[in-house]
């Protein structure tokens, strides 16, 4: 199914607080982040996972650094660099709907998300930070909001009924970990998820923090 994604996506949020920095320490995200996530990945033509080459880790977007998410095959190795100091959050797996093609109420796209997000695996979702796992984020659900389908977004390019650059309202349901920022150095985070029926997605992040 189109809207059932397999693969991670990372926001790397800069702090304006001072955060214990624990490694593998789990929160729960917000809406901005899973908004400014989704508007990113699906509706953005520098986020479509489809297109960002293997060793991009990703941009920055809004104060936000996005790392391009794993769905591009079942294995994905990306090696990146990122700043010190920030927090990471992380879905490996998702559903999302949109409108026309699932509907034009919110209730109707709501629930679409949702049973697309159903088809997850659950003991399949896993991430570890260096050889060490992680304990599993929570599954959140966001209300729908309107977002913008640029040409060249991944969205525009799956959905035959969205029309480059037309305004559609997203509803977006995900498994998510929030990480604390990492030390200084060389880190190995990797992260998998499968839905039902199909085959494991895993998708390992070579960093390193200055």
């Amino acid at each position: 199914m189109k809207r059932m994604v397999v693969g991670v996506v990372v926001i790397v949020i800069a702090l304006g607080a001072t955060i214990a920095a624990v490694a593998g320490q789990t929160q729960t995200p917000t809406v901005t982040m899973q908004q400014s996530w989704t508007a990113w990945f699906i509706g953005s033509a520098t986020g479509n996972p489809l297109h960002i080459p293997e060793d991009s880790c990703g941009e920055l977007v809004d104060g936000l650094f996005l790392l391009a998410p794993g769905v591009t095959g079942p294995t994905v190795e990306r090696t990146c660099h990122i700043p010190s100091g920030v927090q990471l959050v992380i879905s490996n797996v998702g559903g999302f709907s949109n409108t026309p093609t699932d509907g034009n109420k919110d209730t109707k796209l709501f629930s679409a998300a949702l049973g697309y997000f159903q088809g997850v695996v659950p003991k399949s979702v896993k991430g570890f930070v260096d050889g060490a796992l992680v304990p599993k984020g929570p599954s959140t659900c966001i209300d729908p909001f309107q977002m913008t389908a640029e040409r060249g977004s991944f969205l525009a390019e799956i959905d035959k009924q969205v029309a480059p650059n037309d305004s559609v309202r997203v509803a977006i349901c995900g498994q998510f970990y929030v990480l604390e920022p990492l030390s200084a150095g060389q880190h190995t985070l990797s992260f998998e998820g499968k839905f039902k029926g199909g085959e494991k997605g895993v998708l390992t992040l070579n960093v390193t923090v200055p």
